[in-house]
């Protein structure tokens, strides 16, 4: 009796997969972006400090000296580095990108130092303003009175005079003999002689006046000499 031995089934399916290695990656993050607050408060700082370096330049200076004195530093800096710049060896080569960075900075300086002036010199003249007009309110308090400035014919010339428009009773121009329609020979600006009238406080001080010089020359007009002791 034969036996039947079946062939034997030989597995050919595929064997499974290697699994891949891990990658391994880092991730960068990109740098935020820079805030524009952040040059924006740069920015502003610089031109308060330029402002305020030009306000006390131009207090001392004055308006227009001030402000020709701050271009001259600018363009001095400015024509030095030029001036410079080609002498420069090999060997200090290096500190040319510098000096570009340098010129860059002062024409921004430039700008900025016009733009602070503007803003000095329109502070600066309102300040003046704010102070005599202070001080005018101040001397018309004390002595009793309100005083204009008028134009009057002086030594044939046209000059600036105060004209008393009001006297207060019991006021110190009252009793000093001021008149309304009087008008003050101050010889001068009139903020300089309201100035000298505001520092000669708690002292007596001698005015010259003239009479009827608003409609003719004050050489024609009756003119009076007052002594006027200004309060503290």
């Amino acid at each position: 009796m034969s036996t039947e031995v079946s062939p034997s089934i030989v597995n050919t399916a595929a064997a499974p997969p290697v699994a891949p290695e891990p990658v391994t990656a880092e991730v960068v993050r990109p740098s935020p972006a820079p805030s524009p607050w952040r040059f924006g408060l740069k920015a502003l700082l610089g031109l308060m400090a330029a402002c305020s370096v030009q306000f006390a330049a131009m207090s001392y200076l004055g308006v227009l000296a001030g402000f020709v004195a701050g271009v001259v530093v600018c363009f001095a800096a400015f024509t030095a580095i030029i001036v410079i710049g080609p002498f420069l060896t090999d060997e200090r080569a290096r500190l040319v990108p510098q000096l570009d960075v340098m010129i860059v900075r002062l024409m921004l300086a430039i700008v900025i130092l016009i733009f602070a002036s503007i803003i000095s010199g329109g502070g600066t003249a309102a300040w003046h303003v704010l102070s005599r007009i202070q001080t005018e309110r101040l001397i018309e308090q004390k002595l009793g009175l309100s005083l204009k400035p008028v134009m009057i014919d002086h030594n044939q010339r046209i000059e600036t005079g105060l004209l008393v428009e009001s006297i207060t009773g019991g006021g110190a121009a009252h009793q000093a003999g001021l008149q309304k329609n009087d008008v003050v020979l101050i010889g001068g600006t009139v903020a300089e002689y309201l100035q000298t009238l505001y520092e000669n406080r708690g002292k007596e001080v001698n005015i010259n006046v003239a009479t009827g010089a608003l409609s003719k020359s004050v050489e024609s007009c009756p003119q009076r000499t007052v002594t006027l002791a200004i309060p503290r």
